[in-house]
């Protein structure tokens, strides 16, 4: 499996899914979002897995502030991984 289709122009799915999983249901879009725009003005990869790793103690701090239990069944997060 490849982390990235360079014909499609479609960012890493695996970090991509671990960010999903773990922000808030309600500002997932957007942090998602963000992470996508910067990958297609940039094209790189090994720049996305690392954005998106960098991002991680921010989106869980998020989601402890708003009250969210990590991994709590929420199915956009398990279709996330899917995708």
């Amino acid at each position: 499996m490849r982390p990235f289709d360079g014909a499609q122009g479609r960012p890493p799915r695996v970090p991509r899914a671990i960010v999903r999983l773990f922000a808030p249901p309600q500002d997932r879009a957007a942090i998602v979002g963000d992470l996508d725009e910067e990958f297609h003005q940039h094209h790189s990869t090994s720049e996305y897995w690392r954005q998106a790793l960098a991002s991680l103690p921010s989106v869980l701090r998020l989601r402890w502030q708003r009250g969210g239990v990590l991994g709590g069944g929420d199915p956009a997060a398990a279709a996330a991984l899917r995708e």
